[in-house]
């Protein structure tokens, strides 16, 4: 009981609330890192080769979607302000 209780009621740090996430490869493991980065507050990015997985993305939470076959994936994200963590969930790239 005394492990769970410290991250129970741990406060959210609000200076990374802000922070862009970005999540590469939307299917088996990659929908549920968007879902977890939204819900965490942060700014989620996803990732994935193909504009058919865009409204699925924008549906699991992602607030912005990057079709890597069409756009050039380091310039999108420097845009956006850079990523503080990319979760890659792809098996090869």
């Amino acid at each position: 009981m005394m492990g769970v209780m410290p991250t129970r009621w741990w406060p959210r740090p609000t200076h990374l609330l802000r922070c862009v996430v970005a999540v590469l490869g939307i299917g088996g493991l990659g929908h549920l890192g968007v879902q977890f980065a939204n819900k965490l507050g942060f700014c989620t990015v996803a990732i994935a080769r193909g504009s058919d997985k865009e409204a699925l993305s924008r549906n699991l939470g992602a607030h912005h979607f990057i079709d890597s076959a069409t756009e050039d994936v380091a310039a999108r994200l420097n845009r956006l302000g850079g990523a503080r963590a990319v979760l890659a969930t792809v098996t090869s790239a």
